[in-house]
């Protein structure tokens, strides 16, 4: 059975995480009908993403961690990444301390009302 043309195709990561959660459930002796059932879904919706026919979503990850007693966050960090998704490397933004900028070499001038002031010429 193909996915409909509506449904994305099951992605590297997507076959990973099914692959994983049958890896889990396999050690705990748990079939994928008690699964099914435990979550509320159908054999057949189990049994279709564990064939990489369809993809689990976020939710169903989150209700069948919750069934196994395991974290969906920390399952989801322990995968490993496909080899097509690059790592992000996120920096902080610097931020000047203010306290440390002397205020004589800076302009500043604001008025009451946010109406600009000239610096230069003082006053509104």
């Amino acid at each position: 059975m193909s996915p409909k043309e509506s449904e994305p195709a099951v992605t590297e990561f997507a076959r990973g995480v099914a692959d994983a959660l049958s890896k889990v459930i396999e050690k705990r002796s748990i079939s994928k009908r008690e699964l099914a059932r435990q979550i509320g879904r159908s054999n057949n919706y189990v049994a279709m993403r564990f064939r990489h026919e369809a993809a689990f979503t976020l939710t169903d990850i989150d209700v069948i961690c919750n069934a196994l007693g395991l974290d969906a966050g920390s399952f989801i960090a322990g995968l490993s990444v496909p080899a097509n998704v690059t790592n992000l490397n996120v920096r902080r933004r610097r931020q000047d301390d203010l306290s440390t900028v002397p205020l004589a070499s800076t302009a500043i001038a604001a008025s009451k009302d946010n109406t600009p002031i000239d610096p230069e010429r003082g006053g509104a």
